[in-house]
């Protein structure tokens, strides 16, 4: 799993508008009410959100579970080669604070935008797992998962599947572990593309803001920025 961290290659124009109504993210238990973030949907239209298992060895098992539809509150998690489901979870949820954002901005391979949302450590420190969300090809939908060896792994008609090409969750709280620095997509990294298909464009819709080519500034450069210069 290649997740060195460098300075992201480039400026990219942000496609979102402000933090208006913008809200943070947060980890809580499975049934807590709360707004789970939208993170795909199904071939019937059914949201699908972050789920977060603890295995054993202290593994993290990434993947999305839906609050209505066929199979509601079930963590369906691509993993070991096929789609394996748990009834005990974590749920990704918007933390209700105005004063930061969570955005789905473009990656690709192993390159992922800077303060992009750490579910967890792999064993040994080997890395992290990111969350992210891609377009499964044979139905146009759209699935959360996480990033792995090249690619966003994700659990798709009963099947572990993957896609080279996805969006990574990124936030700007402060409080919540994010990755500091970004890894840059060297090859066939074309963020308006990834954002211009029809299965992304559909998604990225049905929330203002949802999604981005970058992510906004942290509130405390923001700050810092309309500070005044000292004498």
């Amino acid at each position: 799993m290649r997740l060195a961290g460098n300075t992201l290659a480039g400026i990219l124009v942000c496609l979102a508008s402000g933090l208006a109504g913008a809200e943070g993210v947060d980890w809580v238990a499975k049934g807590i009410n709360a707004a789970p973030i939208a993170a795909g949907r199904d071939a019937e239209g059914t949201a699908l959100h972050v789920c977060r298992v603890n295995g054993a060895g202290g593994t993290v098992v990434l993947g999305e579970f839906q609050t209505t539809g066929e199979h509601p509150w079930e963590c369906h998690a691509g993993t070991g080669g096929a789609a394996q489901t748990y009834t005990d979870f974590d749920m990704l949820v918007e933390a209700g604070n105005a004063d930061v954002a969570y955005r789905w901005v473009p990656g690709h391979a192993t390159g992922y935008p800077q303060h992009s949302v750490v579910a967890g450590q792999l064993p040994d420190n080997a890395g992290r797992w990111l969350v992210c969300t891609a377009v499964n090809l044979s139905d146009n939908t759209m699935h959360p998962g996480y990033i792995y060896d090249e690619n966003c792994v994700y659990a798709a008609g009963g099947r572990q599947a993957m896609a080279e090409n996805y969006l990574v969750l990124a936030s700007n709280d402060p409080q919540e572990a994010t990755t500091p620095e970004a890894q840059p997509a060297l090859e066939g990294f074309n963020p308006a593309g990834i954002l211009g298909t029809a299965a992304v464009k559909d998604f990225c819709g049905t929330s203002e803001g949802l999604c981005a080519a970058t992510l906004p500034a942290l509130p405390q450069a923001q700050e810092a920025a309309a500070a005044p210069a000292a004498n």
